[in-house]
This record gives structure tokens, C-alpha cells and sequence, in this order.
């Protein structure tokens, strides 16, 4: 089997995998792609093939209409971790500085295996999805309390990761929150800003 067959074959496999994720999570498949939307809210997620690496990387966007609001409305006077304001939350496996998967053998891509390595693969890419981007997706798309730890553990990942938590955590009516997890570098950008901003959402740091 030369290397298109190869590829053509992994991307066939892979895909149908992608499909009983899409049915277990609510989202709707595409050709190694993932979409979850409704009026005002959507996330995606694609595997992308780099010809350079001869591998994929996993890309991930999230947009919430309602938070968008948010952070217009509050005036953040700094600037976003993210280029794009077309989303709130960008995360791709090319940015980590650490891989959290075992199937990477060349910088952070998931690379094309043999046919002999293939079932470990793509069960390992399966198995990467299900724990670090599908229950980032959903709490996101959910506006979920769980969604807070998450902006805590990965601030980088969002344009603007304490006005977002400040806006779940009114979401779920959350008004208490561990100063040593907040008072950080990289959730407190601008301390009269971000600190005024939890003061006006009546948020208190304990």
C-alpha cells in the first residue's frame, strides 16, 4: 500500500470513528471534521493534514453570541490571546508545548502511521478527543460551571480567559471563587481592569 493509500485509507477509517462520536456528543460529521451549532452559539473541531509533516493536527474554535456581548460591552482595555475575534476559545495540538497524546513521533503532529500501526492510532486520536477536546467543547458550548476550571488549567486557549470566566461563573451563579487559582499572571492581565470587572459581577475572592 503506497502512502496515498494510506492516507486515503486512515481518513476513511477515521471518519467513521468521528461519525459515533458525532452521535454520543450531538454534533454533526464531516470529512475529519466536527460541528456543533445552534441560533447563536457553535464549536468545531477538524483534523487537518499538514503535507510538510505528513501528519494532522487537531484544531479546535468556539463562539458564543451572548459572551461576545460580554466582552464588548466590559471594554477590555488589553489585547486578546488570540488573533481572531472570530471565536472566543482556539486550541490546536501545534501549540502545545507538551503533547498529552503517545501517538505523536514528530513534533505535534499525529502522524500517518503504517497499516500495521493504524487501528492503535486512530483508537489513540479517538481516545485524545474524548478526553481533552470534546468535554472542553461541550462545557463551553453548555456554558457549564465545569467550564471554569477549564479557563483556570488553559487560560492561553482563550481570547480573554477572566472576563470569560467572569461571565460563566454569572452564569451559573457563581460568587465565590480561590484568589490563590485567580490572582495569576496568566488570567489577571490588566489588576484594575480584572479585578474591577469580578468586583462588578459580585464576585468575591476567598
Amino acid at each position: 500500500m503506497d502512502f496515498e493509500e494510506l492516507r486515503y485509507h486512515f481518513e476513511i477509517v477515521l471518519t467513521e470513528k468521528l461519525k459515533f462520536l458525532a452521535k454520543e456528543y450531538g454534533f454533526r460529521s464531516g470529512k475529519l471534521a466536527l460541528k456543533k451549532k445552534s441560533l447563536d452559539k457553535s464549536v468545531e473541531l477538524s483534523l487537518i493534514y499538514s503535507k510538510k509533516g505528513l501528519g494532522y493536527y487537531i484544531s479546535s474554535t468556539a463562539f458564543d453570541n451572548e459572551l461576545n456581548t460580554f466582552l464588548i460591552e466590559s471594554e477590555i482595555p488589553y489585547k486578546s490571546n488570540n488573533v481572531a475575534d472570530t471565536y472566543q476559545l482556539f486550541i490546536t495540538t501545534l501549540s502545545e508545548k507538551k503533547p498529552s497524546y503517545p501517538i505523536s513521533s514528530q513534533g505535534n503532529l499525529i502522524k500517518l502511521p503504517q497499516l500495521s500501526q493504524m487501528e492503535d492510532v486512530i483508537n489513540g486520536t479517538v481516545k485524545l478527543l474524548q478526553q481533552e477536546y470534546f468535554p472542553l467543547l461541550i462545557n463551553f458550548f453548555e456554558m457549564k460551571k465545569e467550564l471554569i476550571g477549564d479557563i483556570i488549567s488553559r487560560p492561553s486557549i482563550f481570547n480573554y480567559p477572566l472576563p470569560t470566566l467572569i461571565f460563566c461563573c454569572i452564569k451559573n451563579n457563581v460568587n465565590k471563587l480561590d484568589k490563590n487559582l485567580i490572582l495569576n499572571k496568566n488570567l489577571i492581565k490588566n489588576k484594575e481592569f480584572d479585578l474591577g470587572l469580578l468586583e462588578k459581577a459580585g464576585i468575591v475572592l476567598e
